[in-house]
């Protein structure tokens, strides 16, 4: 990118086209349809009726897709897989995103310990104001295991005999959702191995399909180790700073979410103010929409920014057009407004001012930013 058509592909990304071609390959509904020999004519493939693959939590993690959330050490990458942890097990919504139902969830601990995640997890229950029903689910579908103990000690990836272990402990417990933290701990081989790193996809892939429980595998993992501050940027240039995700290239090309989290500031107004924020964001054949962020030091918890001049500004990096659909229904359109009123708006000349697609963008972002509201009416309203 330019920075704007990255943050713009990563959004987006990909074309209806590449969803079918993933689709055919990972959704359980198609299979019923194969022809014997699993050779289709063009007009066959074409009337295929096949899904997309279903978010577990919108715009951010998918069911059928495993998934890696890299970032420095120390940055937060644990803090966020809790919270995750917790609201993907109550079913509860996080981070202004909508999260599908409970899902039985399983987190294994590979370098923190037990004492560390006890005293976090309970400040981030707390945090998360879970209701009474919300607390049960999260008593019911989440299941801690760590890696210096019980059925998992001493786990290693790098060999069938560590993944027959986990093949036995999710058959045991049946997990929908593993988060493992962190990968570098259970792969001990060279990271930068091709040929290793392509064994341990494989067998996470096998993994999967042994276990149908399973509807994804999340690894937490690091970036290769330089100046911060020579880092590109998450938000915009999301693309450069995931292939900076430590290991093979192989890692990157056959897990389908790869997203991470960093720390960023920005220059806010005549001042010249330096605010500092986190940002989570990625790339994914299924769709990521980026989150700004804060962090609650007493909760631990991240929220999503209210600061909206900051948010807008890096929201919209050099994506011009798309921040100007945004200044514009905010001034003009006080009291919300409807998709189709943008769509119709006029130059002097009679051409529209916006492109649709343009207009799609900039209110997915607002959205997902949560600068805007959509009601079930798809009327489009600004947070009170």
């Amino acid at each position: 990118m330019e920075t704007s058509a990255t943050t713009e592909s990563a959004s987006t990304y990909p074309a209806s086209s590449l969803r079918l071609v993933e689709s055919v390959a990972t959704t359980p509904k198609e299979k019923t349809q194969h022809p014997e020999n699993g050779t289709y004519t063009l007009s066959e493939l074409m009337a295929l009726e096949i899904p997309d693959p279903e978010f577990i939590v919108d715009r951010l993690l998918s069911e059928g897709q495993n998934a890696i959330l890299a970032g420095r050490p120390g940055i937060g990458k644990t803090l966020l897989a809790i919270q995750l942890a917790i609201h993907i097990a109550a079913g509860k919504d996080i981070l202004g995103r909508k999260v599908k139902r409970p899902y039985k969830v399983l987190f294994v601990d590979c370098e923190n310990g037990i004492a560390v995640i006890k005293s976090r997890l309970g400040k981030q229950l707390t945090g998360s104001q879970l209701s009474n029903s919300e607390q049960q689910l999260v008593n019911d579908n989440f299941i801690y295991t760590a890696t210096d103990n019980g059925d998992l000690k001493f786990l290693s990836l790098s060999d069938d005999k560590g993944f027959t272990t986990l093949n036995n402990y999710i058959d045991k417990y049946k997990p929908e959702v593993v988060i493992l933290d962190c990968l570098g701990r259970v792969f001990t081989k060279k990271e930068t191995d091709e040929e290793q790193i392509k064994f341990f996809v494989n067998e996470l892939e096998k993994c999967c399909k042994k276990n149908t429980s399973i509807k994804s595998i999340l690894l937490l993992h690091h970036v290769t180790k330089m100046n911060w501050d020579d880092m590109p940027s998450l938000l915009h240039e999301p693309q450069s700073y995931i292939n900076h995700i430590r290991g093979n290239g192989r890692l990157l090309d056959f897990i389908p979410q790869r997203m991470a989290i960093a720390e960023e500031r920005s220059k806010v107004g005549q001042e010249d103010i330096d605010k500092h924020f986190y940002v989570v964001n990625g790339i994914c054949r299924n769709g990521v929409s980026p989150l700004i962020l804060r962090h609650d030091d007493e909760s631990l918890n991240f929220e999503v920014h209210d600061d909206g001049d900051l948010i807008a500004d890096n929201l919209y990096g050099g994506c011009s057009q798309q921040r100007a659909v945004y200044d514009y229904v905010k001034m003009y359109f006080p009291a919300g407004f409807r998709f189709g009123q943008v769509d119709e708006l006029k130059k002097s000349n009679g051409k529209k001012m916006f492109q649709k697609a343009t207009i799609t963008a900039a209110l997915q972002k607002a959205k997902g930013a949560k600068l805007l509201i959509q009601h079930p009416d798809k009327f489009y309203d600004w947070p009170k």
